[in-house]
């Protein structure tokens, strides 16, 4: 097809049109490995990489000009062909210096295949000498787009224009401003030269319709949300309005929901490009430090943010909703050094499973990689954040950070001396310490540091967590993060089951004599079900300490609640309100929505449903007294943590009527889960929470009988796996012994709950510290109160006073975690000790007798 373009052209074009393609594919190649290797200039604009594009334009531009008498004509037919290649390979050079002078921030997956085939069509027309006319339709069709998006890019750049006027002195780079127009010009010319069918008119019209329907659709949605966000401002404000004592974000944030267009409406300003939006420089921003994001340019939400007032929300209300709403809190944490060129590289998951304990065991190796180019030292140390989800009830109890290749275990030490280490060695000096914090909503933070180019950084967190029990099946999900950039990390995984059978998995393990494994891309969602066939059994004796494993017997109370309070969201529906509603026929009734409210005939329960209900709740117990009450919800909704609520009315009222409290309120979720706002408060133990289901809570209330919390100091409960873990005044007589994760969960529950009130005053956390610190470092668990920490040297723990417990579990791994052999094996052991030993003697004796 090339060479049959060549023979329709004029020997002088030729020449024009396969220097131009050559030029072309090779600018194209260099600006795909600047992309995939994501280079930079140390913040120098006209670095090496953006001459190395425009240097080989303008010389093509000069040999183009030389052999053509009438080149000023633009996008004539005799000079078209090498006037399009001219453009595109002015457009890649304008994309390169837009990496580090951003005019228009990096393009959005979609915008970015739409220009790659927008330059595709350009250069095809330009060689092909007769396109066929469905070709001239596709054509039409996608040109019509690509002159709405270069007149729109040209709208954008008019409050810069002036600059690449004035600065065009400088080898005509300011120049590549306008390369937009020179998109226009170029396609209304071709589109003028058509022979314009039935065909093109279809085409470019169905162009037409197309983009001004989306954009409008667009704007539409976008602009329903402002409404609705613009109402519930106005409503704070109402004469009558029941103040909760809450920030105003909270009450926004209960009116809007969490679909991707709210999270683009929120990022707007933060991550997205809002419409003609420079600063003081002329320039956008490439990096901001509020979200851990990039700058983004997509046009859709820059056009639609012409219709967004800049007063409706300011940034910090933005990161407040986008931290619940769509858990950002790992994008907007606090951070010495940026993460931007960190990746994921490799992340082995090592699990072991214990059935008669009913645990996992889960070991993550991860090997972090800088990709940035430069090798700069200031700019190129970065740090890594981690952020672990953990599985409800589980506990970190393993910490290591590789250096100079070989592994460093943590130690165990308070939270605010690791803290200080941290920040004071980060922070000042500069070296290698590793440390991971216990956060609100069964989440824990890993910091890494440094992670330069020179070097891959390698760690490992190990966290106990039950396995849940449903029917005759024992389900492990696998852990997930949040944290550099894991899409193209390499990733193994190996399962030790102790004999268990696996019933079924969402990957396909390969069998091995010692464990199941499996390797390939990363998969950060995945999980396994085995048997649950035996009989719950084991023992763990640590020094003076015994616990055992035992089925938990629910304890219920007798009850007959006189006031039920109604915690309703939209996460409710209506025929689950209409089934309350029959239940509660004697009861006082209080419904919860944005504000408390008496409900006089339990037949207007339902009709709750019609109104608009809030996206979450954050119940009020302090407005309500625990005795002979029961408080009914609906959790799985993503809510904020106490800790955003932090300096609120709100907050105050609660941790003082927790700390007062003498019996904790029970409450009864029909959800999956508890919402991220109960979870916190059951955490601590100050709720007695419960999940049922709907038959399970119509039991309660015809039965009169209804759940209670064990209160046992010596049994803790493990509800997702249904057994208990008791702490014994002896060692159980030949009994199986078990993992020590039985007393690393105990000890974390009783931490948990010891800490329970404390946590809510201003002074508790100082008056406990020394005591649950040292009770947690015996277990080797991070709480609250408690962190782990890896330094670089022996100089450095002493200089932090973190002194490593002699009295300890120690971390925990895979190898250790099951103690010593069963009286079977140890028959083994000694049956092949004694065949090794007549072996021995027997060729001894023949030696001496030959």
């Amino acid at each position: 097809m090339y060479f049959k373009v060549l023979s329709n052209q004029t020997m002088k074009n030729q020449k024009h049109i396969t220097l131009g393609l050559v030029l072309v594919i090779l600018s194209s190649i260099v600006y795909g490995l600047e992309i995939y290797f994501n280079t930079d200039t140390e913040g120098e604009p006209f670095g090496a990489l953006f001459f190395l594009h425009y240097t080989p334009a303008l010389l093509y531009m000069f040999f183009v000009k030389y052999e053509d008498k009438h080149f000023w004509r633009f996008f004539q037919k005799e000079n078209f062909a090498p006037h399009t290649l001219l453009l595109v390979l002015f457009n890649i050079s304008a994309y390169s210096l837009n990496r580090n002078l951003p005019v228009f921030n990096e393009s959005t997956d979609w915008l970015t295949v739409f220009l790659v085939i927008e330059n595709g069509l350009l250069i095809s027309y330009a060689l092909v000498n007769k396109p066929s006319k469905y070709f001239e339709y596709t054509l039409c069709f996608f040109l019509v787009i690509a002159l709405f998006f270069n007149v729109y890019q040209t709208l954008m750049i008019l409050p810069i224009s002036f600059i690449g006027i004035i600065a065009s002195p400088f080898f005509g780079i300011s120049l590549l401003l306008f390369i937009p127009m020179f998109y226009i010009a170029s396609i209304t010319t071709l589109l003028s030269t058509l022979k314009w069918h039935h065909g093109h008119q279809i085409a470019a019209g169905t162009a037409v319709v197309l983009s001004v329907g989306i954009m409008a659709s667009f704007c539409t949605q976008w602009q329903a949300i402002e409404n609705t966000v613009l109402k519930s401002k106005l409503v704070q404000d109402a004469p009558f309005s029941d103040d909760q004592g809450l920030p105003d974000w909270v009450s926004i944030a209960q009116s809007i929901d969490d679909g991707p267009f709210t999270e683009k409406y929120l990022k707007t300003g933060l991550v997205y490009q809002r419409f003609a939006n420079y600063r003081n420089s002329g320039f956008s921003s490439i990096w901001r430090s509020s979200l851990d994001q990039k700058f983004v340019h997509d046009p859709l939400v820059s056009i639609a943010s012409i219709f967004m007032k800049k007063s409706t929300l300011d940034e910090m209300t933005k990161i407040k909703v986008l931290n619940y709403l769509y858990d950002a809190r790992h994008q907007t944490t606090d951070r010495f050094w940026s993460g931007e060129n960190l990746k994921s590289k490799q992340i082995v998951t090592n699990v072991e499973l214990f059935p008669e304990e009913r645990l996992s065991f889960t070991e993550q190796i991860i090997t972090i990689s800088n990709d940035r180019m430069s090798r700069g030292r200031w700019r190129s140390q970065q740090e890594a954040l981690f952020t672990f989800d953990m599985p409800e009830g589980g506990v970190v109890t393993s910490l290591s950070l590789w250096i100079e290749g070989q592994e460093a275990k943590a130690i165990l030490t308070s939270k605010s001396k690791a803290q200080k280490a941290y920040n004071t060695i980060v922070g000042r000096e500069r070296r290698d310490p590793s440390v991971a914090f216990w956060m609100e909503g069964n989440k824990v933070r890993v910091r890494v540091f440094p992670c330069t180019p020179e070097e891959d950084r390698k760690f490992k967190i190990g966290i106990t967590a039950p396995l849940v029990l449903t029917g005759q099946q024992l389900n492990y999900q696998s852990v997930g993060f949040k944290g550099p950039d894991y899409s193209k990390a390499d990733g193994a995984i190996h399962v030790v089951t102790h004999g268990a059978d696996l019933v079924q998995s969402t990957l396909d393990f390969d069998e091995s004599p010692m464990y199941r494994t499996w390797q390939g891309s990363y998969v950060r969602d995945w999980s396994l079900s085995i048997d649950d066939t035996r009989l719950p059994k084991g023992s763990f004796s640590f020094h003076d300490e015994h616990f055992a494993v035992e089925k938990t017997t629910l304890l219920q109370r007798d009850l007959t609640p006189t006031v039920v309070y109604m915690d309703v969201s939209n996460a409710w529906t209506t025929q689950e309100l209409e089934e309350v509603s029959v239940l509660l026929q004697e009861q006082e009734i209080y419904t919860f929505t944005t504000h408390m409210k008496k409900i006089t005939s339990p037949k207007s329960i339902a009709r709750i449903a019609d109104t608009n209900l809030p996206t979450f709740t954050l119940f009020p117990f302090h407005q309500v007294q625990a005795d002979q009450a029961i408080i009914i919800t609906k959790g799985g909704k993503a809510t904020p943590n106490l800790a955003d609520l932090k300096n609120t009315p709100f907050k105050d009222d609660l941790f003082k009527h927790i700390k007062e409290q003498s019996s904790a309120p029970l409450v009864l979720d029909i959800g999956n889960e508890p919402s991220d706002y109960m979870k916190s408060l059951k955490e601590f133990g100050v709720i007695d929470h419960h999940l049922l289901s709907m038959t399970e809570l119509i039991q309660c209330f015809d039965q009169h009988h209804f759940p209670i919390a064990n209160h046992d100091p010596n049994l803790t409960v493990i509800p997702q796996n249904g057994l208990s873990i008791r702490r014994l005044d002896s060692a159980k007589a030949n009994g199986k012994q078990a993992s020590d994760h039985l007393m690393r969960l105990f000890y974390y529950q009783e931490i948990m709950s010891k800490i329970g009130n404390q946590y809510f005053t201003e002074d508790g956390n100082e008056y406990i510290e020394e005591h649950i610190v040292d009770q947690a470092a015996r277990a080797n668990i991070v709480t609250p109160l408690s962190s782990l920490i890896v330094l670089e040297t022996q100089q450095d723990y002493d200089r932090f006073d973190i002194q490593k417990k002699k009295d300890s579990l120690g971390n925990a791994n895979i190898s250790n975690a099951g103690a010593v052999p069963e009286p079977h094996e140890w028959a083994l052991i000694i049956a092949g000790i004694g065949v090794l030993f007549f072996w021995y003697w027997s060729s001894k004796k023949a030696s001496v007798q030959s």
